[in-house]
């Protein structure tokens, strides 16, 4: 996105807009002006949050002040796990002490700048590969000066029937439940506590990935509280819907109000009653999902 739209586009929320996280289906330290982009959303008295795998990131001084000074509230480093093996099996790259070493620049950047922000917190994405080492993430978070963050996964099964470039793929219904069953396995942790009840359903047989008939089993207060700006400036219904087909709108072509108040949130926010719309109604991304896309 280029910065002038980034900045029509926030000139056009701010009045409304409390939380900005600049991240989505990418690293936003690969964003050319992210800095600025930072900057511009602080000087409009917004909260700003970036999460990233910290790989984008140039370990000097100078790009580490640009960081601090920046006006950035929250940073969260993805780690997902506290060694080079766990680390690697979720983020598909080996350099674990590269990206310590770089919180520790920015940890100390901060300090001796004498900032209070950003806050900085290392994320752990509980797996079956990593579960056993969330008390040692958690010290090693504290050995960085930083806050250690634990969230569930999310496992993407709507893409097991297509491709690496999400073209569809010619499998059986058979084939597509044993992809399925084999995520489930090689990823959800056995701690409860970190699986989605969604998943739990679906691992125990009570649900099928494909078809909860619109029953929310997972509150959901995206249709109400957020949107999704892409690159692009079309406007998503949340960080899991991905498809052009599923957009919601177009910041080019319409208005923030035109698009919060069109007949496609209005639909997406009735799914979520007691009795949604009937099969005969029109279907958004919303329709179909169990209040999380899977």
């Amino acid at each position: 996105m280029g910065f002038e739209e980034y900045c029509r586009l926030i000139d056009g929320c701010k009045r409304w807009t409390y939380t900005l996280n600049l991240f989505q289906w990418g690293d936003p330290l690969n964003a050319p002006r992210i800095y600025d982009m930072v900057r511009y959303a602080h000087d409009a008295h917004i909260f700003t949050h970036i999460s990233t795998t910290l790989a984008p990131f140039k370990a000097d001084a100078d790009n580490a002040e640009k960081l601090v000074n920046s006006g950035l509230d929250l940073l969260s480093c993805s780690f997902h796990g506290a060694s080079d093996t766990t680390f690697a099996y979720y983020q598909g790259d080996n350099f674990f002490a590269d990206a310590l070493e770089k919180v520790r620049l920015i940890v100390q950047t901060r300090d001796r700048l004498h900032r209070s922000t950003p806050q900085i917190q290392m994320h752990c994405v509980v797996t079956r590969a990593n579960e056993h080492q969330t008390e040692a993430f958690a010290k090693l978070a504290e050995r960085y000066g930083c806050k250690a963050i634990f969230t569930g996964p999310s496992l993407n099964l709507r893409f097991l029937s297509s491709d690496k470039s999400l073209q569809p793929l010619d499998i059986s219904p058979k084939e597509l439940e044993e992809k399925v069953r084999t995520r489930l396995h090689d990823w959800l942790p056995k701690n409860p506590r970190y699986v989605a009840e969604a998943y739990r359903r679906i691992r125990d047989g009570e649900a099928d990935f494909r078809d909860f008939d619109g029953h929310k089993v997972i509150d959901c207060e995206w249709p109400w509280k957020a949107v999704i700006v892409n690159w692009d400036s079309t406007v998503s219904v949340c960080c899991g819907s991905w498809a052009p087909s599923q957009d919601y709108g177009d910041l080019k072509r319409n208005s923030w109000g035109e698009i919060w108040n069109s007949p496609t949130y209005r639909l997406a926010r009735r799914s979520f009653k007691p009795h949604p719309p009937d099969h005969g109604s029109p279907k958004v991304a919303c329709t179909d999902c169990p209040g999380s896309m899977l």
